[in-house]
């Protein structure tokens, strides 16, 4: 029985293909034949054209600030240079080599305080919905504040880490 009878290409209809082709008939939810095969220890795959699936996982702060710093030196500069579409990076690098597919994009960033920054907390909402909208999964967590900020005196900032 040829593989594309079976419709669908996932790796389930093509070993149930593979073993029909052998001579092996095996239902859905069934265990393989009883009778063995003295000897048999497997076959090869050598005729299915199988697609390897490419998930990309995204720093996306750090993904942000090292595009800054290589394409876009100065503390002057708008914000939203550096920001970046992850669905189209997950493309860009999947389409890299021949039978891969981009199966999922997961970017994991800090969300800021609420109360402490509210302004920095609605721009990284919506950020984080444009993702999701795109196909993208967002794992967010909170970020960590220095004791008294923002009024500490020794200049450091919130960490997601």
């Amino acid at each position: 029985m040829p593989i594309a009878a079976h419709g669908k290409r996932d790796g389930a209809s093509d070993a149930i293909a593979c073993l029909d082709m052998l001579g092996t008939i095996v239902d859905a939810g069934r265990t393989l034949p009883r009778r063995s095969h003295r000897g048999w220890r497997g076959f090869v795959l050598s005729d299915m054209n199988i697609t390897k699936r490419v998930v990309v996982f995204v720093d996306a702060q750090n993904f942000y600030r090292s595009a800054r710093r290589a394409f876009f030196r100065g503390s002057n500069l708008p914000y939203r240079l550096g920001q970046f579409d992850p669905w189209r990076l997950g493309e860009l690098l999947s389409a890299r080599d021949a039978g891969r597919e981009l199966a999922d994009v997961r970017l994991y960033t800090g969300r800021p305080d609420a109360y402490l920054q509210p302004a920095a907390y609605r721009a990284n909402v919506q950020q984080c919905a444009a993702w999701e909208r795109a196909g993208c999964y967002v794992f967010t967590r909170p970020l960590r504040y220095p004791p008294r900020w923002p009024r500490n005196t020794d200049g450091r900032r919130p960490e997601e880490k």
